[in-house]
């Protein structure tokens, strides 16, 4: 039997990359440790139909570096993503929400992946 396993994790928006106007091709995003934010990797699905880049564009904070424009990172992000790679960098990451930095978190869909659950297999019958 073979089981796709995925997290969920917190991420904030720190650039992205175009394909041309109003068309995206990658969010960067970090996450926060220590109050600081490192680089995640990217996420590269998620985010068609949801008229991101204009507010993407509208957040521009310079000129691109390697073709990743950089924003200021207040846009918090739900992400889903399958893995790490050795570097720590996230793995098929999938846009599952944009907010503003001051909204709460969406609620999530449960998954058979959460703490509780997996604690479950753990305890005796």
């Amino acid at each position: 039997m073979k089981c796709k396993v995925h997290e969920i994790g917190e991420f904030v928006v720190t650039g992205f990359q175009e394909l041309g106007e109003g068309r995206l091709e990658a969010l960067h995003v970090a996450e926060e440790r220590d109050g600081r934010l490192y680089p995640a990797g990217q996420v590269r699905f998620g985010f068609a139909g949801r008229g991101l880049w204009a507010e993407l564009d509208h957040r521009r904070a310079g000129a691109a570096v390697s073709g990743v424009f950089p924003i200021e990172p207040v846009m918090p992000a739900t992400v889903k993503f399958f893995g790490r790679y050795k570097r720590g960098a996230i793995r098929d990451g999938v846009l599952m929400a944009v907010r503003d930095n001051g909204q709460a978190s969406p609620p999530t869909a449960w998954s058979c992946d959460s703490d509780a659950v997996l604690a479950a297999f753990d305890d005796p019958p």
